[in-house]
């Protein structure tokens, strides 16, 4: 059978070879160009699938970004809303009979840390609280407190003016802003409590005291924007009957408890 074969290609001409030869290599050429264009195919595939793939997260950030932006004003706007009913009450508080102020002035004080509380909520299930501090002797006393604040706080819980965030805050007449109070220098832990907060605004009120908004998880920019615009109508109703009462008589004033 081998001596066929050489026999055969003994006879084939010279020329059989060479075209037999091209061919092969014209073959070679083909499934090699074949492969350098499903290679290309394949990689221009994996390209588009990427950017694909990247414009998705793009749109799904901006969709992020967008929703956070339409709870933001959506939570400015609420905030506004309720502004104007107290900047009403306190535009009130000029109509009011000198023996009813006090009493006036307290309530509203109430009002806006409940609802300065309940307006600085970013997303359901945040929790904050917020306290009306103001300074006698040298002490910031608790004068008013939204919910989260033990009852027995009222007037007896005292923040050294020189040991205290706030106190900071009511000594340089700044708003201040922290993510953390447990890594500031000016914290002390209060050994009664076991309080989770840990994200603190304090807002000064003039020269009389300091409001305070805790939260358990760090506070956005705009809600700091919120808690000086209650803070200025808080120093409006305090500017309104400190003419006629000292800061002791503040202090010492009782609320009279409704009947049950």
């Amino acid at each position: 059978m081998s001596d066929f074969w050489k026999e055969l290609f003994n006879r084939l001409p010279d020329w059989f070879f060479s075209v037999t030869a091209g061919l092969i290599l014209l073959t070679l050429a083909v499934v090699l160009i074949w492969f350098i264009l499903g290679a290309k195919r394949f990689s221009d595939a994996m390209g588009r699938e990427n950017r694909l793939a990247s414009l998705q997260d793009e749109i799904s950030k901006e969709r992020d970004k967008s929703r956070e932006s339409s709870e933001i004003a959506s939570q400015i706007s609420r905030a506004l809303e309720n502004a104007q009913v107290y900047l009403n009450q306190l535009n009130r508080l000029k109509k009011v009979q000198e023996h009813e102020l006090l009493a006036e002035v307290h309530n509203l004080f109430q009002r806006l840390v409940e609802a300065l509380a309940s307006d600085v909520k970013y997303r359901p299930g945040e929790r904050h609280r917020c306290g009306l501090w103001i300074e006698s002797s040298g002490e910031l006393i608790l004068l008013h407190a939204s919910a989260g604040f033990p009852d027995h706080y009222l007037r007896n819980r005292r923040l050294d003016i020189e040991r205290s965030i706030a106190g900071k805050s009511f000594r340089r007449g700044q708003t201040i802003v922290l993510d953390n109070v447990r890594e500031n220098d000016d914290w002390e832990p209060n050994p009664e409590s076991s309080s989770p907060y840990l994200a603190l605004i304090c807002i000064p009120i003039g020269r009389w005291g300091v409001l305070t908004v805790d939260a358990l998880h760090p506070m956005k920019e705009h809600v700091k924007m919120i808690c000086e615009l209650y803070g200025c109508m808080i120093e409006g109703a305090m500017e309104e009957y400190m003419r006629l009462l000292s800061v002791a008589e503040i202090a010492a004033f009782k609320p009279e408890q409704k009947q049950a």
